[in-house]
């Protein structure tokens, strides 16, 4: 690695993975799936998220079979397409459902919701920006901050194919508008022929089926969806802003959980990890 003065993505990649790899393909695929310069973006947030190369495991690999520590697979539960995950895991949890939140405010060691409902505890997991709207008198710097942090919309479809070998097939070039196919059907056991695609922004059911059709494996369109949050945006307002919105709530006592509340890049394990976190606080 040579020793390069990390002040963005871009600097980050060419200091980790050296400039082939990342003209190649770590430049063309982050402008893709981020829709800005990686120029503009931080690095703080890529530790952990992808196996760091060095030269003493690069040259042991050319010998023997070296792998990194990451957990690179996962494997659904059965019956995650019958049934949904997430209520599953709330099967022992008494939930109110379709309660609009508008208002939230602590009186003495009270929240109280809405005007109405008073709780001993609050733990938000909707989106950081949504949230400080619930704080009356949220003071206008906290306001400002909170109208600074960006996020990018996902379009996905969910296909029948004929079978795929890998896990995951990247797309660097903007020859296709997918940046990427989850064979989500090599996840399950048994495998099913199932692929999602992945594309940035807002894109058309037609024009996505029309895209689809480039690809011979990718048979029948199952479903669309369009993910409003989906990636939080790493420019060089996020981390104060972030800070400064999460402070004035948790200082409130409310408690932030997961990749929109705490507006970190949080796969599905570590906000799972940051659950049982936080109701070991409580318990």
């Amino acid at each position: 690695m040579r020793n390069v003065g990390i002040t963005n993505l871009e600097n980050w990649f060419r200091s980790v993975f050296g400039d082939s790899f990342t003209e190649i393909y770590f430049l063309p695929y982050n402008k893709k799936i981020w829709g800005i310069d990686p120029k503009e973006m931080n690095s703080d947030w890529v530790s952990g998220k992808l196996p760091i190369p060095d030269r003493n495991s690069f040259i042991e690999g050319l010998f023997n079979d070296v792998r990194d520590n990451m957990v690179h697979f996962f494997y659904y539960p059965k019956n995650v397409l019958k049934d949904n995950l997430m209520l599953r895991l709330a099967d022992s949890c008494r939930i109110n459902y379709n309660y609009r939140v508008s208002r939230l405010k602590k009186s003495k060691n009270k929240y109280i919701v809405n005007g109405q409902k008073n709780f001993d505890s609050v733990i938000i997991t909707s989106p950081l920006n949504i949230s400080i709207c619930f704080f009356d008198n949220a003071p206008v710097d906290v306001l400002k901050a909170a109208s600074l942090l960006k996020n990018n919309k996902i379009t996905n479809v969910l296909w029948r194919t004929s079978g795929a070998d890998a896990t995951w097939t990247y797309f660097p070039k903007p020859s296709t508008i997918f940046h990427r196919h989850i064979h989500i059907g090599n996840f399950l056991r048994p495998n099913k022929n199932l692929t999602i695609t992945e594309s940035l922004g807002e894109v058309s059911y037609e024009k996505l089926i029309e895209e689809g059709a480039r690809f011979d494996y990718l048979l029948e369109p199952l479903a669309y969806n369009v993910s409003e949050y989906a990636y939080v945006l790493q420019d060089g307002n996020k981390t104060s802003s972030v800070k400064l919105v999460r402070d004035y709530i948790e200082s409130a006592g409310v408690h932030l959980c997961g990749r929109f509340a705490e507006w970190e890049y949080y796969n599905m394990d570590l906000c799972i990890e940051r659950a049982i976190e936080l109701a070991a606080k409580f318990n």
